[in-house]
């Protein structure tokens, strides 16, 4: 076949919409055969042999192809190799290529993992077969021989990977290949299968799953005319629509669901094999099975069911579950394919030992995101909640957050399980935990929808009214103190006051400070740090005071020894402070200062995370700032924005804007988060005028705002900066310059230059 016409076929290949996932590949790996055939002459004692990908017939239309010529030593390939090489770098494919003597192969197979691995899955193509079968057969069978110092390698490798790249199934822009759950996982299982025999019935999902992935790659690979593995928000539509799928929400949970089964298939073959390579007596206890629990065994490092009635009993399921948590091991495969068949839906009045061990289930700490997720694999989990149906494999289109709504649950029962000691009611804090974001899977505001779902499920658990009111609550206001401990003076009465009434409560007041911080760990990093927590801290000191019937608010204003020292320092003059990302300026107060220092840092090339800014009863500034330069690697020089800082500053807007035109910051979300600057209500402050600002983050938005604010002739008498992914959200108690609350024309006023300088 000439060149010309194999690449008219492949175009025309590429085009067939028809042709999906592994149809494609099937296809695709024809036509390279045909044409690879017609390249090679047939020599006797030369055979072409396709591997990896090529070698599977998993080809997405930008693949490598992945070719070794292996030959007796008696004839010189030179001008066969050429006459398949050059021909494939011609047509512009991506090769990866070797020629080896069948010596040469084997041994080269025997130590280096990536070519022993490309040729498990090798095939001859053309030329002498029985040379080439011959070769593949003796890589196969010293893979076996050599499974027990192979495979610890290819155990670590793998391992190491995933810490790389992370999971699938949780990723905003996961790498379909490489991650955890991804293609390459199913080639590793491959090799691993043939080393050591599996239990096929173990991972009948497998195939699926490979379908539902490989689909997509194709897919994507299609939209982008490039090798490109890694599935980009900005492509997700595209590649949604080209799979007649509804939108991306629709395409990324069935990315999340097919990689689900292949971690838990990786994850099994990896323990199953690390048991077998360890031996017998790390399978098998000498006493033999051990009863952890009515009807329940340990047995052979797996809890499984003594006995299996036509009908289970209700509470089976989640005892098992939570056994297998306690005891930090898996579920036999027998034991959860009868739950599979005989598990009742919980779906009407439970029986009592069923919300007992729920509560143990959830109480049990990391192992119990390994036993969630063998028994999602199993379709188990909706046994116990029907709900969950609504929140399984669905994405939050957020880069705030790092795992979809179901794994944020779970990860959020963990983080409240580390943290029950300082609760009054442990098991509402976990059961709370696990359901508060359940409404995210229904119509409406989550929120709103998740308090009449909890009402139904807690009331089916059997929980008593005072027990349910309290879930209830957790869920109806499990973004107070986030919300209002970063956007509100915690020292103000009427902040105070606003949260005491909310909550009701101290024991409540404590279950929400631990759900918070549960909530914030388990939604990514960037939603929880030392700044945060230390605001949520204050204001629920100030909160349990008021509740308490003592002084909600300090008498007399103090500062930490730290920057007290600070402060003795400043005098006349500002006196700036970092450590890590971490930035403290002092100095003497003035309309207009963080203006300044934020628009300095902007030119210094550092982008404002958070800030809390405030002025004490001395007239002294103290602002906290959490900083990070603009670029990757980048260092700002602390010492010269000091010194500028302290100097007359000229010439700020033009050059911030010079530094807005040569980095403009890239928004990774789904949606361009709206525009809303407006002021609260009187009662939301006694003295001050609360401005908010929400709006997308953006190099310079900060000096914009606090410019604005100063151009009205108004002083901020306190900040609240915070910055959630793609969103900034600011918080600004302002004055006039005599200190008091500005009245509703300069509100007005004040709203209309903020949103005007937001949206330059």
């Amino acid at each position: 076949m000439e060149p010309q016409r194999f690449a008219e076929r492949r175009r025309q290949l590429i085009d067939d919409t028809g042709l999906r996932g592994s149809a494609f590949g099937r296809a695709y790996a024809a036509l390279l055969d045909e044409w690879l055939a017609s390249l090679l002459d047939p020599t006797p004692g030369v055979a072409l042999i396709a591997c990896g990908g090529l070698g599977r017939r998993e080809l997405a239309p930008q693949s490598d192809v992945d070719l070794v010529i292996v030959h007796v030593p008696a004839v010189d390939v030179t001008a066969s190799a050429e006459a398949v090489w050059y021909p494939i770098w011609d047509a512009g494919l991506r090769l990866d290529h070797s020629v080896r003597t069948p010596k040469e192969a084997v041994s080269v197979a025997r130590e280096d993992l990536k070519t022993a691995l490309t040729l498990l899955d090798g095939r001859v193509i053309s030329g002498d077969e029985e040379l080439g079968n011959g070769v593949l057969l003796k890589v196969r069978d010293a893979w076996v021989k050599d499974a027990r110092r192979r495979l610890p390698r290819l155990d670590a490798i793998t391992a190491s990977r995933h810490r790389q790249e992370g999971d699938v199934a949780y990723l905003l822009e996961p790498d379909l290949k490489q991650a955890k759950g991804g293609l390459r996982d199913i080639a590793v299982f491959r090799a691993v299968q043939a080393a050591f025999a599996l239990p096929d019935e173990a991972y009948e999902n497998l195939i699926p799953a490979l379908e539902v992935l490989f689909q997509i790659r194709v897919e994507l690979h299609r939209a982008t005319r490039r090798a490109q593995d890694r599935l980009l928000l900005d492509t997700q539509d595209d590649v949604a629509a080209r799979l007649a799928l509804d939108d991306a929400d629709e395409l990324m949970a069935h990315v999340a669901s097919a990689s689900r089964s292949i971690m838990r298939a990786s994850d099994d073959a990896w323990r199953r094999t690390r048991a077998r390579l360890a031996g017998p007596k790390s399978r098998r206890s000498p006493a033999g099975d051990r009863l952890v629990g009515d009807g329940i065994v340990l047995r052979d490092g797996e809890v499984d069911v003594v006995e299996r009635p036509v009908d289970a009993d209700p509470s089976l399921l989640l005892r098992v579950a939570e056994h297998a948590a306690r005891l930090d091991v898996p579920i036999a495969l027998p034991a959860l394919t009868y739950l599979a068949r005989r598990a009742p839906t919980l779906d009407r009045a439970w029986p009592r030992e069923a919300l007992t061990a729920l509560v143990g289930l959830l109480g049990a700490g990391p192992p119990l995101i390994t036993v969630m997720e063998t028994l999602d694999e199993h379709g188990l989990v909706q046994r116990v909640l029907p709900e969950w149906s609504r929140v399984r494999s669905r994405p939050q289109r957020n880069a705030f957050h790092r795992f979809t709504v179901d794994r944020h649950l779970t990860e959020a029962a963990v983080q409240a399980s580390i943290l029950t000691d300082g609760v009054e009611r442990p098991d509402l804090l976990v059961l709370g935990a696990w359901l508060h974001d359940i409404g995210k899977g229904f119509p409406g505001d989550h929120t709103e929808a998740g308090i009449r779902v909890v009402s139904d499920i807690t009331a089916r658990m059997g929980l008593d009214p005072t027990d349910r009111d309290t879930v209830i609550a957790l869920v109806r206001h499990h973004l107070l103190l986030p919300a209002i401990a970063t956007s509100r003076d915690p020292d103000d009465p009427a902040t105070v006051a606003t949260v005491a009434h909310a909550v009701g409560t101290v024991e409540v007041l404590h279950l929400l400070a631990a759900l918070t911080k549960a909530d914030s760990l388990a939604t990514g990093p960037s939603a929880w740090s030392g700044w945060k927590e230390e605001l949520v801290a204050t204001l629920v000191h100030r909160v349990e005071a008021q509740l308490a019937g003592r002084e909600s608010a300090p008498t007399a204003e103090t500062l930490p020894p730290e920057i007290e020292a600070l402060v003795q320092r400043a005098m006349d003059r500002f006196v700036v402070a970092h450590d890590g990302d971490m930035v403290m300026i002092v100095g003497p107060d003035r309309p207009g200062l963080l203006c300044s220092a934020v628009g300095l840092l902007t030119v210094y090339g550092g982008d404002v995370r958070s800030a809390d800014v405030r002025s004490t009863e001395t007239g002294t500034a103290v602002d906290r700032l959490s900083v990070v330069p603009s670029l990757p690697n980048a260092s700002l020089d602390w010492e010269s924005f000091e010194r500028d800082l302290n100097a007359p500053i000229d010439s700020l807007d033009e050059r911030i804007d010079a530094r807005m035109r040569l980095y403009p910051r890239r928004v990774a979300a789904a949606r361009e988060p709206d525009l809303v600057v407006t002021t609260h209500p009187p009662d939301a402050s006694v003295s001050s005028l609360v401005l908010e600002v929400r709006a997308k983050d953006t190099i310079g938005l900060l000096y914009r705002i606090t410019r604005a604010i100063a151009a009205c002739k108004l002083d901020i008498r306190r900040a609240m900066v915070s910055t959630l992914g793609h969103e900034v959200v600011d918080t600004f108690y302002v004055q006039t310059l005599e200190g008091v609350r500005p009245d509703e024309a300069a509100a007005r006023d004040l709203v209309n230059t903020v949103r005007e300088a937001v949206q330059k």
